[in-house]
């Protein structure tokens, strides 16, 4: 008989697995998973660090290839996500994309404003890309990270003021939309924070946060036909933000369920073969132009990435991926 588990166990189940420095297994259960739930975040995220695992164990480009382009499918629907951001930036250091990279890691920073290590990371690739005499003594805060400080400390209208301000500058950043999104919503401001969420999904439709607000705010208005399109995105990429929308503060049994794939019957070496032409397939579930595309970043941004991704990414794994 087969063994049933709830996606939720199954996941925490191949995370304390990953732990244990087994990537292989962690990929051929991720990719069962996403058969069924072609569209869940968590697993994406999941497969994207078991694959820059591998990387790190086997030394091999396809693996950081495959991973940059799952974590940018993770984008496509978490743009603030600061673990894809930190593989991209990695990924692309690799290639000799500093501006990418640097890019990249700017956003992660954003997100983990403070953080001392990243900040080290950053001096260190502006001193590799412009010299030690151009690089700043010191990393300031863009608004970006100012915002998701007061964020963090609850005070939302400030942080919306500062993402506005963030927006007049750099407008084409659909990150900070979602952020003023969120921080609008959260601030009382549903009306607001719906017109941003809108504007959002018409560059990211798979857009978690911008389909909750949404799906939110019809039904608070007892509107659910209204709702539906929102909440079906939402299931599709989170079940469990979709319960909570349904039922907030309601303690519902797991009924998000699958069947466990039972890897010692299958070829490792087989599914292994498999990763880089499944991953295009999944074009047709996630959707190619869904996909975060990060802008050549100017020259001149206050902020900057680090030298040596894969140092920070292998030596301090377990604080930024797990």
């Amino acid at each position: 008989m087969a063994e049933m588990i709830t996606l939720r166990e199954y996941l925490d189940e191949l995370g304390r697995m990953l732990e244990q420095d087994a990537p292989t297994e962690v990929i051929s259960h991720c990719r069962y998973i996403l058969q069924h739930f072609p569209q869940n975040v968590d697993t994406y995220r999941l497969l994207g660090k078991a694959l820059l695992q591998k990387g790190h164990q086997e030394n091999r480009d396809e693996y950081f290839s495959e991973a940059a382009e799952v974590f940018r499918r993770v984008l496509g629907a978490v743009p603030n996500d600061h673990v894809a951001h930190l593989v991209l930036s990695e990924t692309h250091e690799r290639e000799g994309e500093l501006d990418q990279a640097i890019w990249h890691l700017e956003r992660a920073y954003e997100q983990m404003p403070g953080n001392a290590t990243l900040q080290d990371a950053l001096r260190e690739l502006y001193v590799k890309r412009d010299g030690e005499e151009q690089a700043p003594a010191r990393i300031q805060l863009t608004r970006g990270a100012l915002a998701r400080q007061y964020m963090n400390g609850q005070l939302y209208d400030q942080a919306a003021a500062e993402l506005q301000a963030a927006l007049v500058q750099h407008a084409d950043r659909v990150d900070l939309q979602v952020m003023l999104a969120e921080a609008l919503w959260n601030g009382w401001h549903e009306v607001e924070a719906g017109e941003m969420a809108v504007r959002v999904l018409k560059r990211l439709p798979n857009c978690l946060v911008a389909n909750r607000i949404l799906a939110q705010l019809w039904l608070d208005n007892e509107r659910p036909t209204d709702a539906r399109p929102f909440l079906d995105r939402v299931e599709a990429l989170d079940p469990y933000a979709a319960a909570y929308l349904l039922q907030p503060g309601v303690e519902n049994a797991d009924h998000v369920e699958i069947e466990r794939l039972d890897y010692y019957r299958q070829s490792q070496a087989e599914l292994s073969a498999q990763t880089p032409g499944w991953v295009h397939e999944l074009d047709a579930d996630m959707g190619a132009g869904d996909l975060w595309v990060a802008p050549e970043p100017p020259r001149d941004r206050p902020l900057s990435t680090f030298s040596e991704p894969t140092r920070l990414l292998s030596t301090s794994y377990a604080v930024f991926c797990l």
